[in-house]
């Protein structure tokens, strides 16, 4: 799990919801990340090893920055649904630390 788990246990407390927002933020933040980073290193193996299935050189190039720029795109979407998820647990927990005006 992520190093500011502590937070999403504080925003489960507040709202479920929030907190499943935060959980699917943060797998898709993994998946984006390792997804960008992994999937040219198995395009580059595959290329070298493979008989088989090799691929045109532009071809594989071409879908060497499809696939980084789709799995970087699923990892800023998920960093921004987890912030949107805390800033709004956050405004949740301002309003519920106000006191009522009194008008007497």
């Amino acid at each position: 799990m992520s190093l500011d788990y502590p937070e999403y246990e504080k925003l489960r407390k507040q709202s479920w919801f929030l907190g499943l927002l935060w959980r699917i933020g943060d797998s898709g933040y993994y998946l984006g990340l390792f997804g960008a980073v992994g999937s040219p290193l198995f395009l580059i193996y595959n290329q070298l090893t493979s008989q088989k299935y090799h691929l045109h050189p532009k071809a594989a190039l071409l879908l060497g920055f499809l696939l980084v720029a789709f799995f970087a795109c699923i990892f800023w979407l998920s960093a921004l649904l987890k912030y949107f998820a805390l800033k709004r647990g956050e405004a949740l927990n301002n309003k519920r630390l106000k006191r009522p005006i009194d008008r007497t």
